[in-house]
């Protein structure tokens, strides 16, 4: 599942407003998703905790939608620094 930018954009901006030091991603592939993009743009860790297996905790890659288009992102730092199965 790719994440919506919009909604990344808004959870970029709660974090921001809480002060976040890390980002604890706990849920689906789509769960998952939002913390890596969380974790791109703002430098900060992620420890992933998947209910599911759809491996987006496993990989380096990115899914975004943006006005209907799907894009990857490649990046060796998306991963999490820790996933718990």
């Amino acid at each position: 599942m790719h994440t919506p930018v919009g909604v990344t954009e808004e959870a970029l901006r709660r974090a921001a407003d809480l002060q976040a030091d890390g980002v604890i991603a706990v849920g689906g592939g789509s769960t998952v998703g939002l913390g890596k993009a969380i974790s791109l743009r703002t430098g900060l860790p992620q420890i992933a905790i998947p209910t599911t297996y759809a491996g987006s905790e496993m990989t380096s890659i990115l899914g975004e939608t943006q006005d209907g288009m799907k894009n990857d992102t490649i990046q060796s730092r998306d991963l999490a620094q820790n996933s718990h199965l």
